[in-house]
C-alpha cells in the first residue's frame, strides 16, 4: 500500500473515532441537562400547587409571605414570589404594618378594587336600583 493511501486511511480513522468521542459526550451533556431541567419544572411546578392549596384554605383569605416562606422552604425570596405569582396570587400589603400578605386573585377580587373604584361600584348599583323603582307600572316601594 502507498503511503498516501495509508494517510487516508489514519486520517478517516480519526475523523471517525473523534466525531464519535465527540457525538457521545454531547448526548451524555444532553441527557444530564434534561434530567436536571426536569426535576427543576417538577419541583416548580408542586411548589405552584402547595401555594395555591396554602391560599386556598377555608379560615385565611391572605397568608404572611413568612408564613409562605416557612412552608415552602428552599427557595429565595423573589423565586417564591413568582412562584406565588404563576399560583394565581396577588400581594397585599398591610396599611400600617407594612406585612407582605399573599391570596388568591380569585378570593380577594373585592379587595382589589381601589377606594374610588368601590365608590363607583356602589354608585351605580344604586343608581340602578332607583331607575328600576321609578319605572312605569311598577309600583314604588
Amino acid at each position: 500500500m502507498s503511503e498516501e493511501i495509508t494517510a487516508a486511511l489514519v486520517g478517516a480513522l480519526s475523523a471517525v473515532i473523534v466525531s464519535y468521542i465527540g457525538f457521545r459526550v454531547q448526548k451524555w451533556k444532553f441527557e444530564k441537562d434534561f434530567e436536571h431541567d426536569r426535576e427543576r419544572i417538577s419541583t416548580e411546578f408542586m411548589a405552584e400547587r402547595v401555594a395555591r392549596q396554602l391560599l386556598d384554605s377555608k379560615t385565611f383569605r391572605r397568608r404572611t409571605f413568612k408564613m409562605i416562606q416557612k412552608r415552602l422552604g428552599g427557595f429565595d425570596d423573589d423565586e417564591l414570589r413568582k412562584i406565588l405569582v404563576r399560583a394565581g396570587a396577588v400581594r397585599f400589603v398591610g396599611g400600617r404594618t407594612g406585612k407582605e400578605f399573599w391570596g388568591l386573585v380569585e378570593r380577594n377580587d373585592d379587595a382589589l378594587l381601589t377606594r374610588k373604584e368601590r365608590l363607583e361600584l356602589e354608585n351605580a348599583e344604586a343608581n340602578e336600583e332607583d331607575e328600576e323603582a321609578d319605572e312605569p307600572g311598577v309600583p314604588a316601594v
